[in-house]
């Protein structure tokens, strides 16, 4: 029984490992692309002109070929071709006033026009329901009958046990990472927007 139960826990030291290590590589990659570190050969824009309409812009960065702005505007989402000189993406917050909704971070990549940007909602799942089963009693004991066929025999009485209703109550809300595709600035292209999945979970 110690064999059993020191390899039970030694399987279950090796799988924390394993899952802490994962998680602390995919976080490490994560904080990479969100916080990329400025290439020294690339040219510094030092200062930039453009008519964008709309009022109350905020968080305003500016693509690797410099021809797309990405800002927020009342909640929202908005990328600006400065060529065109119009707004070709835009995402909407699923909530006009929960301020935890919708876009929460962006940050184009270093070396390419694709704008990567976290975008929580709300959980359809957030409660859920379960069946609980209480623990298994031991059946009571009966002693062995006697083999005198004129006595009658005795049969335990089974009774259902019903199941008892939980409900179980998990993340309010679901934050998904999407990577948005800008085509040529000159094309009429519709973005292409993506949403990075991972086996498991969201990150």
């Amino acid at each position: 029984m110690k064999k059993k139960l020191r390899i039970l826990l030694v399987w279950t030291l090796v799988s924390l490992l394993l899952q802490f290590g994962g998680y602390s590589l995919l976080n490490n990659r994560v904080q990479k692309v969100m916080t990329p570190v400025a290439v020294a050969s690339e040219p510094i824009t030092v200062q930039l002109k453009a008519t964008i309409p709309g009022s109350d812009l905020n968080n305003i960065q500016i693509s690797y070929a410099k021809d797309y702005l990405a800002y927020t505007e009342n909640g929202s989402l908005k990328v600006f071709n400065l060529k065109k000189g119009k707004v070709v993406f835009e995402k909407k917050s699923p909530s006009a006033t929960d301020k935890t909704l919708g876009v929460l971070t962006y940050q184009w990549l270093p070396d390419r026009d694709i704008l990567l940007y976290f975008y929580a909602k709300k959980n359809p799942n957030e409660v859920t329901t379960v069946k609980v089963y209480p623990p298994k009693t031991p059946a009571p004991l009966i002693k062995p009958q006697s083999e005198d066929p004129n006595q009658p025999k005795i049969v335990p009485k089974v009774v259902p046990v019903e199941p008892k209703i939980e409900k179980r109550y998990g993340n309010p809300q679901i934050t998904q990472l999407y990577s948005l595709e800008l085509p040529n600035s000159d094309e009429d292209t519709a973005p292409n927007d993506l949403l990075n999945t991972f086996k498991g979970e969201y990150i």
